[in-house]
């Protein structure tokens, strides 16, 4: 039944938080009966260009799948939203004229707006420039640096605005991003703070081994921050 809804395109891909799992056709049904609990994200496009076909493919997929659980009688939340911080949206909103937050609400109205044009059945809508988004990602970030799980340290590094993304050299093509290779590539010389994910390391190896789900791409986290 999975594969019918699906398309016959399994392993299929799942939004867990930050991190995007694989699950294996055999292993998938075994999902179902874990929980009567079932969360699924999208990821949280940036606001800096109409809605496209791209992202509608995304975004009906993770449906299927909500609807999925949710026919097996599960309490489903499906998470959709947009992400509202980033350089080139502050970039984009200058071209227009416009204020920041002003620019982010008329964006963000057009995503919401697939609700009913694609006729979604997701059940939050979350804006990072929501109130309730922000205090909930301070009381996060207190209680890393509480546990010293954030430090600050100099970095210097190359970066695309429009991949928003650090570049490497061997990423580069004639010094230009091969995806953007309109865009000047950005070097920055600053101090930042850095998420202590090799405190984590032992921990997120075993949960893999123990668990049904597995990390897509194997270079996805760098264990030596």
């Amino acid at each position: 039944m999975v594969k019918q809804l699906q398309g016959g395109k399994l392993p299929g891909a799942y939004a867990y938080g930050f991190y995007h799992f694989i699950i294996d056709e055999a292993q998938y049904d075994k999902i179902a009966i874990m929980s009567k609990n079932f969360y699924i994200t999208t990821t949280l496009p940036y606001v800096n260009a109409e809605p496209h076909i791209g992202f509608a493919l995304e975004i009906v997929q993770a449906d299927v799948i909500a609807r999925y659980h949710k026919g097996l009688g599960e309490k489903v939340v499906f998470n959709f939203g947009t992400d509202e911080h980033g350089q080139k949206i502050y970039q984009k909103a200058l071209e227009e004229n416009k204020d920041p937050q002003t620019y982010c609400d008329e964006y963000a109205k057009k995503f919401d707006a697939l609700k009913v044009a694609l006729n979604l059945s997701y059940t939050h809508f979350i804006r990072t420039t929501d109130p309730h988004h922000i205090v909930a990602a301070q009381e996060f970030w207190k209680l890393c640096y509480k546990n010293g799980f954030i430090y600050k340290k100099n970095y210097k590094q190359k970066y695309c605005v429009g991949c928003e993304l650090e570049k490497s050299d061997s990423e580069l093509v004639d010094g230009k991003c091969p995806i953007h290779p309109s865009s000047e590539i950005q070097t920055f010389e600053e101090e930042n703070y850095f998420f202590k994910l090799s405190e984590f390391q032992n921990k997120l190896l075993k949960f893999y081994d123990k668990n049904i789900c597995h990390r897509r791409f194997a270079g996805f986290f760098n264990f030596e921050a």
